[in-house]
């Protein structure tokens, strides 16, 4: 779906299937070690954090164990329906967007 550090322009709702959300991590030597984050199921939302604090994506996003189907929301609908929002629950996801970034880059 889009990998880590990319620039967002979407976030998605899982209409059907499974989505895991992983990170890459170094290893010894220059290998690279993926963690699992999650694994999102129908219904969940995901890609919205770097569309909320406007930062790349913290972690990649892939399709497994078989097809997945989404409903995609563009960066202009996300933002219309944040900046409708009360100014308390804008801030407040800006925190918690910022807590989860710190602490996905304690996850080793």
């Amino acid at each position: 779906m889009f990998r880590e550090h990319e620039t967002a322009q979407e976030a998605f709702i899982i209409k059907s299937g499974t989505i895991e959300i992983f990170k890459a991590f170094p290893k010894a030597g220059h290998d690279l070690r993926n963690v699992t984050l999650g694994t999102l199921r129908g219904g969940a939302m995901f890609g919205a954090m770097a569309l909320i604090d406007d930062q790349l994506r913290m972690a990649s996003a892939r399709a497994v164990g078989g097809q997945v189907e989404l409903y995609v929301i563009s960066r202009k609908q996300f933002d219309s329906k944040l900046n409708g929002a009360n100014l308390f629950i804008s801030k407040l996801l800006k925190i918690l967007a910022e807590n989860v970034r710190s602490s996905s880059e304690k996850v080793k």
